[in-house]
């Protein structure tokens, strides 16, 4: 499952917004990750809670389900500080050529290393929900310093590609 998470469905959204919408791939990865780590969550949990750890969540003692939510947060909260959008409609995406986003989807070798088997309809789900989005938790506000800006990049970088060796 090596790096699964990161480069299974959020990297084919990406290469198919950005081949359809123009939408810039990196910007694409991170407006999605949020919505397909939430997707893959039930395939594998432990991953997720490594990457709570990761990015400087406290994990210790809480139930796993939990500590997965701190994950996605993290990477929500990330994306706030960089001005990320929430949401793909944001990017100007456009459902009216979702059959279109699924099949190409659809199509991609990614498909074959989702930690999760999904069908059409999963694609199209993930796809609606991340259009939809943002999604909502109840975490204050952070306002981070260039410093742990600058750390949070480093953990995305280089430590979080490390779990999945």
């Amino acid at each position: 499952m090596r790096r699964a998470i990161f480069y299974s469905y959020t990297k084919t959204f990406s290469h198919t917004f950005s081949g359809v919408f123009n939408v810039p791939h990196g910007i694409a990865n991170a407006t999605l990750l949020p919505f397909v780590m939430r997707f893959n969550l039930p395939a594998c949990p432990d991953k997720m809670v490594d990457i709570a750890n990761a990015l400087g969540e406290k994990t210790d003692g809480i139930p796993v389900k939990e500590a997965v939510e701190l994950a996605i947060q993290a990477i929500i909260k990330l994306n706030n500080t960089l001005n990320i959008p929430s949401n793909i409609k944001d990017l100007h995406v456009s459902l009216d050529v979702l059959p279109k986003l699924v099949e190409d989807s659809m199509r991609s070798g990614n498909v074959l290393i989702n930690p999760r088997l999904t069908s059409s309809k999963d694609i199209k789900e993930i796809i609606e929900n991340a259009y939809n989005g943002p999604l909502i938790f109840n975490v204050q506000t952070v306002i981070y310093d260039w410093r742990k800006r600058r750390t949070l990049y480093c953990l995305v970088r280089f430590c979080i590609p490390q779990i999945f060796g």
